[in-house]
């Protein structure tokens, strides 16, 4: 049995329009839906039908979905033609995350998406011990299990993208054509696995980086890191 991809399933109304270059946060201090994101759960049951076992500790929020493979339970910002970077900027996703355990068929199960305002997608799932690209064949990483890890996605296009895991950069891809409004979407993504993991934060926008500079990057990052209101 194929895993099912249910990060986003849910229609959402749209935010309001964002000038580039934006930031958007969530940092730990609530659950994502009580920060203006939008939850969207469910299992083999359905929609809104059962869900994670969620906590949210010291700033840590918890997913635990071990009893129930069908379960999907994640945030997402639905952004219609608002997304993506102008020339001579990037899209910057990044993301603390630890996965403890994973079980059922599928690879992985905590999970993000990210779409454009053209709807071109990617997606990356994460296991115990390795990071996949959900739309790509063989794009995949390596990661030391048991621990956080933060990670750092950057696209000048929508088009194509680079993955860093701890400073390091893990994995360069590319973005499919699928249809459907830009969003980005994070969280307990998957019907077929079931896990429990953690997220530390979870933020993204476009930043304006120094010309050529990636050594800046995370300067500029820490410049526009603006919380959404």
């Amino acid at each position: 049995m194929k895993a099912r991809f249910c990060l986003i399933l849910a229609l959402a109304a749209g935010v309001p329009a964002l000038a580039t270059p934006y930031w958007i946060a969530w940092e730990g201090d609530d659950f994502p839906e009580n920060q203006g994101w939008t939850r969207n759960w469910g299992n083999y049951q359905g929609q809104y039908q059962g869900g994670a076992y969620r906590t949210l500790e010291d700033g840590i929020l918890t997913y635990d979905s071990l009893y129930d493979p069908g379960v999907f339970d994640g945030s997402f910002v639905q952004m219609p033609g608002q997304i993506d970077p102008d020339p001579g900027e990037l899209l910057v996703v990044e993301w603390r995350l630890k996965v403890d355990d994973l079980v059922g068929w599928s690879q992985y199960d905590p999970a993000l998406a990210v779409k454009s305002d053209e709807a071109w997608v990617m997606g990356l799932g994460f296991g115990v011990e390795q990071v996949l690209s959900v739309f790509e064949e063989g794009v995949s990483a390596a990661i030391k299990p048991g621990v956080f890890h933060s990670y750092v996605l950057r696209s000048p296009d929508m088009r194509t993208y680079e993955l860093f895991i701890d400073g390091q950069l893990a994995l360069q891809g590319v973005f499919v054509h699928r249809a459907g409004k830009s969003y980005v979407g994070w969280g307990d993504a998957v019907q077929g696995g079931a896990s429990l993991h953690h997220w530390d934060y979870f933020r993204f926008g476009v930043v304006v980086p120094e010309p050529g500079s990636v050594a800046l990057l995370g300067a500029v990052i820490a410049c526009c890191g603006r919380r959404r209101a």
